[in-house]
Formats: C-alpha cells, structure tokens, sequence
C-alpha cells in the first residue's frame, strides 16, 4: 500500500491514522473526483482518490495553508502564509506557473466560478484579497 498523509488515509481509507511529518495544513479534491491534493511545509502533494500517488506540485514557498482548484482543474492554486503568497500551479506539469503576492498571512481560498477570480483570507489583518486567475 503506498504512503500517504494521514489525513489522506483517513478520508480515503475510512481508518483512523497516527499523523507523520509532515503535517497536512491543507486539502482540495480535484473537479474531476478522481484526484485530491494535500499541502504540507513548503509542498503539495497529489493522489488519486484510491491513494496512489501522482506527483508533487513543485515550486512552494512556506507552508501550504489552503489549496483550490480551477474549475476546469488544469490549475491548482495554494495559498502559503508564512511568505503571503498564492501560487498558481499547472496540474499537468507539476510546476509553478506564477506567483503573486497576497494579503498578510494568506490562509484560505475560494474560487469565483467560473474560475475568473480567487479570493484570498488574510488572517494577519482580516481582510480578503482578490486575485485575477489570468495574472500567469
């Protein structure tokens, strides 16, 4: 059986499972219900829904407190809050696509559908940020 984050094993096995290093801070299911991403310090990480592992979204700085797909699920954009900054990240090629910088201590998404617009929580002054989706 491959390893995966513990919060992984619990949503995709139903079994309960001690947390390794490191943590998960993050979670989002791919539009396509067949895949999932779950962030760690400085990484994401992908899997299928059945827990095989598909790859690494390369490229994070900090670590990952909030994750979300575009709608049409070519990019996965994560929020890093210890740099203030969300990263749009090309699901295909496991890469980063662009960077921008958000409000202090980004920690939460929510995509607009269609897709245009991201909002960003930023926990250090309570304010939300709006990202264009096109800024790569």
């Amino acid at each position: 059986m491959p390893r995966i984050p513990a919060f992984a094993a619990m949503i995709l096995l139903g079994v309960p499972v001690h947390a390794a290093a490191p943590a998960v801070t993050a979670a989002a299911f791919h539009p396509d219900g067949q895949r999932v991403a779950f962030g760690t310090h400085g990484e994401a990480r992908v899997y299928k829904t059945t827990g095989e592992p598909l790859g690494f979204l390369k490229g994070l700085e900090g670590r990952v407190t909030a994750l979300a797909f575009s709608p049409d699920g070519k990019y996965a954009y994560v929020a890093c809050e210890l740099d203030s900054t969300v990263s749009q990240i090309d699901v295909d090629k496991h890469a980063v696509a662009g960077t921008v910088k958000a409000g202090p201590f980004s920690n939460g998404l929510a995509m607009l559908p269609p897709g245009a617009r991201l909002y960003v929580s930023n926990g250090r002054d309570g304010t939300v940020s709006v990202i264009d989706t096109a800024f790569h």
